[in-house]
């Protein structure tokens, strides 16, 4: 909250809008898949809930000063918010309770990406993709892309003084040097582990371990977190899934990989329902404070017919990913 006023205190809203609106060039269907990769990286770079709070008020100075009405924004919110939230998976850094579990079944963040980041990135495609689908006939062919200029904050109700021209220089060199570490690296810190899977025999212990385990971790444990998420909220439903999995005597790397298919419930799978995560209760607040009413039906008419898929695919790709990998 404290980044999102400074952020905002500065003009960083309104020129995130302008370099939007740019890069669209005049389409709606462009603009759709702009919006979901702004989202995707703000969670890189904060975390959800951040990610949230910062996005939300970009997306709305866009919308309105597009001339779009209520109706037509709810794609790109909807999906903006869906795409933040579930954009956690990837890498542990972006959700605190992923943090705290992290700890719990001994995890390294290097490990964690070298497992996860693949998987649920192509779950990300996926859900964009039948976000996009599911939207496509509400979505303007054309969208008046000139500059957004200073407007008042659909938030926080006043005008920002500027914004800094060099701004993109350093959120590109930010990136560049957050990508440049190659997905090896991360495997390469974990010598034991390799060591012990050079030894046949230890190789083919664990491939049976994988596919012992992750088959029921990924499909039944997963479930289940989902389902608690949605009914509780996330948090406290990876915190239980995650203890009950440190109780179930499991193997160091079963224990891992069970791990992350509850991650995959409880970041995407709790996005079935708004009360499933902290993000989309204060997107839904936000919207609400910026006139676009977004009702929790038509949230639900949505998320029903992408999040299972979504999940499912997530979950199928991280047991031949791991499986790859060993």
């Amino acid at each position: 909250m404290v980044m999102a006023n400074i952020l905002e205190s500065f003009g960083f809203f309104q020129w995130a809008a302008d370099m939007v609106a740019m890069k669209a060039k005049g389409s709606g269907i462009r603009l759709f898949w702009l919006v979901n990769l702004l989202c995707f990286l703000m969670t890189l770079f904060f975390n959800n809930d951040g990610s949230i709070l910062i996005t939300t008020p970009i997306l709305l100075i866009l919308l309105r000063k597009m001339g779009l009405k209520p109706h037509q924004q709810i794609p790109y919110l909807l999906s903006g918010a869906l795409t933040a939230t579930a954009s956690s998976a990837p890498i542990g850094v972006s959700n605190i309770v992923n943090l705290i579990a992290l700890k719990i079944v001994d995890m390294s963040l290097y490990m964690n990406a070298a497992m996860m980041f693949v998987p649920s990135t192509l779950g990300l495609l996926v859900m964009v993709s039948l976000l996009y689908l599911h939207f496509r006939e509400n979505l303007p062919r054309t969208i008046n892309t000139a500059p957004v200029g200073p407007s008042e904050h659909p938030i926080l109700g006043h005008h920002p003084h500027h914004y800094p021209p060099h701004l993109p220089g350093h959120l590109h060199k930010a990136f560049e040097k957050w990508a440049a570490a190659p997905l090896s690296e991360a495997v390469s810190a974990q010598p034991s582990f390799l060591q012990r899977l050079s030894d046949p025999k230890e190789k083919n212990k664990f491939v049976r371990n994988i596919f012992l385990f992750l088959f029921h971790s990924a499909f039944i444990m997963g479930i289940l977190v989902s389902l608690m998420s949605n009914l509780f909220n996330n948090h406290p439903a990876l915190m239980i899934g995650t203890l009950t999995l440190t109780k179930m005597h499991l193997a160091p790397l079963a224990l891992k990989i069970s791990y992350l298919s509850t991650v995959i419930g409880s970041d995407m799978g709790s996005l079935l329902l708004p009360m499933g995560t902290l993000a989309t209760l204060m997107w839904m607040h936000i919207c609400r404070k910026g006139k676009v009413k977004i009702s929790w039906s038509r949230y639900i008419r949505t998320t029903i017919v992408v999040i299972p898929v979504t999940i499912a695919f997530t979950w199928t790709v991280l047991y031949f990913w791991v499986s790859t990998l060993l």
